[in-house]
């Protein structure tokens, strides 16, 4: 395991729970052919992505596909890290950013731009549905964790065809992550099955069987690349490549960042 994750699933020097992958959370992900027929650059800034949205809005393509509640504050998150940057973003969980600042607004009032863009039945709809969306070519944009790749595959959609992916607007360089981990309860009443399975979660073999059909990423350093997909890749090669390190606690408490200092 990473030695940087260690501290992340521990108290007070003692392991509480095994971590089976490691997941982006600050994805975009697009319909390339959308983009292209309508001359649209994928976004890297939060205002390239509402002057792309505009385009994509005024030749009456759905801009924005969204989901229920829950992922909107997904969304929320990503667009405070892009509208602040990294060191602002983790300072709102410590108490470094100020909530009332000018830029906290700024960045809240970016937010609810970027609803304007959302298909107006969002709340009726599951992450799937969101994201089912984009891969018909039925909305352009989508803001989802890399576990929507291994929702795209399983519907038998092609990488780079039927969807593309970046770093959400403004996170470029940004790994915004999140552990599914698994713990034993005190008093399990089955407790060496359940031993039995978190070594089985934590073993190489179990993270290579199970993350490439997840869509995520093993949180052992040691397993193979080529049972992945071309996007798991790349996952794999910017988590690798993150020189120095930071993370910070999201409001949700099961996200990180990562930020590149390179």
């Amino acid at each position: 395991m990473p030695e940087t994750l260690i501290p992340l699933i521990s108290q007070d020097g003692n392991i509480y729970s095994v971590p089976v992958n490691i997941h982006r959370a600050n994805v975009l992900w697009y319909n390339p052919g959308l983009l292209e027929a309508n001359g649209v650059e994928v976004p890297t800034t939060i205002d390239e992505w509402f002057a792309a949205m505009d385009t994509l809005k005024a030749a009456g393509v759905q801009p924005l596909a969204l989901g229920e509640q829950w992922t909107k504050m997904h969304l929320l998150e990503t667009v405070l890290l892009g509208s602040l940057g990294a060191d602002a973003y983790n300072g709102l969980w410590t108490g470094a950013t100020d909530w009332g600042s000018p830029e906290v607004t700024a960045a809240l009032e970016n937010y609810a731009k970027v609803l304007t863009y959302a298909n107006e039945d969002s709340a009726s709809l599951s992450w799937q549905d969101a994201a089912q969306l984009v891969v018909n070519g039925d909305a352009a944009f989508n803001v989802m964790g890399d576990w929507a790749e291994g929702y795209f595959r399983e519907l038998g959609k092609a990488p780079n065809t039927d969807y593309g992916w970046a770093a959400t607007p403004g996170s470029n360089g940004v790994f915004q992550f999140l552990s599914d981990s698994f713990v034993l309860a005190v008093g399990a009443p089955h407790r060496d099955a359940a031993i039995a399975w978190l070594k089985t979660a934590g073993s190489k073999a179990g993270q290579e069987a199970f993350n490439p059909v997840k869509g995520s990423i093993c949180a052992r350093t040691d397993c193979d690349k080529s049972l992945f997909g071309e996007y798991l890749q790349s996952a794999m090669d910017d988590w690798a490549h993150q020189h120095r390190r930071r993370f910070a606690d999201s409001r949700r408490g099961r996200q990180r960042l990562l930020e590149d200092r390179n």
